[in-house]
């Protein structure tokens, strides 16, 4: 199993630190926790990361690859959660939207502007169509959503 990104997070304040005590103290955790964890994900990986006496922490040949690697890593994933967050809340992908020219003249062009600065990964585009296609074109998913006059 993979380790979890809690443990390599914790891993790199480490490996900055160098120094158990200071490194939980800048985490927020005590100290036997952090020493717990990495003896753990030292585990999970198979491998030395680091190099442990009572006067000093040195990292190993793999944990200073891991140190070296894992900030990129972790900016990906962070990046593949927000992208995953926005498009849940609706912030990201493709909006059609139809408009009848009688009902949504001045109001389609100022919907889609707010839309695209409050969105900005949310590709909105707006076409006018007759007010019966509208109805049918949104059933049959050619737009998402219609502008008409009731």
């Amino acid at each position: 199993m993979a380790p979890d990104t809690v443990s390599l997070r914790y891993f790199l304040v480490l490996a900055q630190e160098l120094n158990f005590t200071r490194a939980a103290a800048r985490i927020g955790i005590a100290q036997p926790a952090l020493s717990a964890r990495m003896r753990r994900l030292e585990a999970e990986l198979g491998t030395s990361l680091l190099v442990r006496n009572t006067r000093s922490v040195v990292l190993t040949t793999a944990g200073a690859a891991l140190a070296e690697s894992a900030p990129p890593a972790l900016a990906a994933l962070d990046r593949a959660w927000d992208t995953a967050r926005n498009a849940g809340a609706g912030e990201l992908g493709t909006l059609r939207i139809g408009y009848s020219l009688s009902a949504g003249a001045g109001t389609a062009p100022a919907l889609v502007d707010r839309l695209i600065r409050s969105s900005p990964g949310l590709e909105v585009g707006a076409v006018p169509m007759a007010t019966p296609e509208i109805s049918p074109a949104v059933a049959d998913g050619r737009i998402d959503a219609g502008i008409t006059r009731g």
